[in-house]
């Protein structure tokens, strides 16, 4: 039998054939996984720069915002003035950190709820800075009586509609984390799909490819 007779060239072409086969197979579900790959690193990304850590962000201005309100109740309750202006430096403080950290939340990238949510805010903790100056300032004047009662009705009330969009954003972050959470499941398990459907087509053209190999070689 020659070595260049028409049944070995036939079979070498088959073999080239289904090796051209799977590697195209190979290729196509590479470029599927590093889609796949990429499309689920940006979404960590995103989950991390754009919701956990303005998540965090968020977190630290509500922190701020009820330690303002008990420092305003202790300034109440107080009379010595040292203690006084102590209280009234460390509310300017926090009021620093939270337009520091709110400037920061408005550079990330938000929907628009989020934005609509940081207006509102932005308007309520305009309204409620002024009450709140307003109160220590009848407070440090001595009139304890007229400076609380401000502070449990206007001041109480001005600042439950400041938290509401705090709660808002904070309830948003939540839902597109885990919209963000659910894309990177989809991506992952299509990723495992194309993996399992490539693994597969290869057994199959192998097994194929084999049986019909050594199916001619018999019977040649």
């Amino acid at each position: 039998m020659s070595l260049f007779s028409n049944s070995n060239f036939k079979n070498r072409s088959e073999i080239t054939v289904a090796f051209a086969i799977i590697i195209v197979v190979i290729l196509v579900v590479g470029l599927i996984g590093t889609g796949g790959i990429n499309h689920i690193a940006g979404d960590v990304k995103a989950m991390y720069y754009d919701r956990l850590y303005p998540a965090v962000e968020m977190a630290k201005i509500t922190e701020k915002l009820y330690e303002n309100r008990l420092n305003v109740e202790e300034h109440l309750v107080t009379l010595n003035k040292g203690k006084m202006q102590v209280i009234e430096r460390e509310i300017f403080r926090n009021h620093q950190v939270i337009d520091s950290l709110i400037e920061k939340y408005a550079g990330t990238a938000l929907v628009d709820n989020e934005k609509v949510s940081l207006i509102n805010y932005q308007r309520e903790v305009f309204a409620y800075t002024k009450i709140e100056n307003d109160i220590l300032t009848l407070s440090r004047n001595g009139q304890k009586t007229q400076a609380l009662k401000m502070f449990s009705s206007e001041g109480f009330e001005e600042f439950k509609r400041m938290m509401e969009p705090v709660h808002d954003i904070t309830d948003r972050q939540i839902v597109i984390g885990k919209e963000l959470y659910n894309d990177s499941m989809r991506n992952a398990t299509q990723v495992r799909i194309a993996l399992y459907v490539a693994m597969i087509i290869v057994v199959l053209i192998g097994a194929i490819l084999g049986t019909v190999i050594a199916f001619r070689y018999l019977h040649q």
